[in-house]
């Protein structure tokens, strides 16, 4: 792999306006994050039309499987499983009958039953038993199963997509995400850790504190000091940055000069950790020197971040304009002796903690944006990838036009 020519780290260069000038450089304004209009044209126009991830295939490992999959905005409860064939697939969790949810959780099951008066279905959908079905009036139930939702896998990954007929495919709508990590193994990692908290801060400005560095040298000293910073980038400064389309990547690369602690050694020698480790195949796609990590913008509300050995993410589901559900997520390659173990609970603490520490700041901001003592927000060119969030939310309703 061929190393990119990395922009200066110091001094006053703005590559990424230089690269993406459509992007503009003024303030951002901040209404859009109060508005309950603005926050119906997104549920409607993003969240009802766009493919959402919603899980890994590994939380389906055998026929039967299944978990519940909630999109809040469209107050909507979905099954996602794997049916007698295989296939991965998902249905509106909501009994026929008269609308109970058929499933809560995760489990294994040969049929689905309704809790409320134990309506029977099959994996694919299709009612199987009525209790005393002859008292229904004209009921036919070849008309009654569960409603289906598209619902494709890419590399692992399971979206769906809420619209009658979705208006692209999964593949049409990742783009060149997809084309940069078809290598990378995110199908065969095996999750590591996951986590979730209610905030009341909206969903756009939650999703922005997780991609840009910016912020790494004042709020995670207690996680990773200098690791991405120090006297060859003090600020953090991303060394690439690309969009493909309403996604975005951007790249960051460890700190050469760093001196891991003695923990952090042990670790990175026994397995993979920022910035150590043996490369994983299809990994750092814009060939930085001294890469640690990368952050995927995948349209609309997740994050995902391979890195060597492990990636991690977020999603970000919005439950009204000033209140969202996140879940953070870490997998990893599986372990191939024990003493590798070390290195993936290392990789796990630190992660957990700096997410602590980011927690801290979501509901100041909403605060401030509501009570109106900030009207709008002035991203530097180092944190263009919450500039382009902005665009392609924009951008996705029609409204930059």
């Amino acid at each position: 792999m061929s190393t990119a020519q990395q922009p200066a780290l110091t001094g006053a260069e703005k590559p990424w306006h230089a690269r993406y000038p459509f992007l503009g450089t003024g303030p951002v304004g901040v209404t859009e994050y109060l508005s309950e209009k603005a926050f119906d044209e997104e549920k409607d126009g993003i969240f009802g039309r766009y493919w959402l991830l919603v899980g890994h295939t590994s939380q389906l490992p055998d026929k039967g499987d299944y978990f519940e999959a909630r999109i809040d905005a469209l107050s909507a409860s979905l099954i996602v499983l794997r049916d007698r064939s295989g296939e991965v697939r998902a249905l509106r969790n909501a009994c026929r009958h008269r609308g109970s949810k058929v499933i809560s959780g995760a489990g294994n099951a040969r049929f689905l039953s309704c809790p409320f008066h134990g309506w029977t279905y099959g994996l694919d959908g299709s009612l199987k038993g009525i209790p005393d079905n002859e008292q229904f009036h004209d009921l036919d139930p070849a008309c009654h199963g569960l409603r289906t939702v598209h619902c494709e896998t890419w590399n692992g990954f399971v979206f769906v997509n809420l619209a009658g007929q979705p208006d692209r495919s999964l593949l049409e709508q990742l783009g060149g995400f997809a084309e940069e990590y078809a290598r990378y193994p995110f199908e065969s990692m095996v999750c590591g850790g996951r986590w979730s908290a209610t905030l009341d801060v909206n969903w756009r400005v939650f999703q922005d504190q997780f991609q840009e560095g910016y912020h790494v040298a004042v709020v995670h000293t207690g996680t990773f000091p200098e690791v991405f910073n120090g006297r060859l980038n003090p600020n953090s400064r991303p060394s690439d940055f690309t969009v493909h389309g309403l996604n975005r990547r951007i790249s960051f690369a460890a700190n050469p000069e760093y001196v891991p602690t003695p923990v952090e050694r042990l670790a990175g020698q026994l397995g993979s950790t920022f910035g150590a480790g043996a490369r994983t195949e299809g990994s750092n796609p814009a060939g930085i020197e001294n890469w640690a990590f990368d952050v995927n913008g995948v349209f609309p509300n997740t994050l995902l971040d391979p890195a060597n050995g492990f990636f991690f993410g977020h999603q970000f589901w919005p439950l009204s304009p000033g209140r969202t559900r996140w879940e953070g997520f870490l997998y990893v390659t599986p372990a191939a002796k024990p003493s590798e173990l070390i290195s993936q609970e290392q990789t796990y603490i630190l992660i957990r903690d700096a997410w602590r520490e980011d927690m801290e700041l979501a509901e100041t901001i909403h605060r401030s944006i509501a009570s109106g003592a900030v009207g709008e927000f002035h991203f530097s060119d180092p944190e263009i990838a919450c500039r382009h969030s902005h665009y392609a939310v924009n951008e996705a309703l029609g409204r930059n036009g």
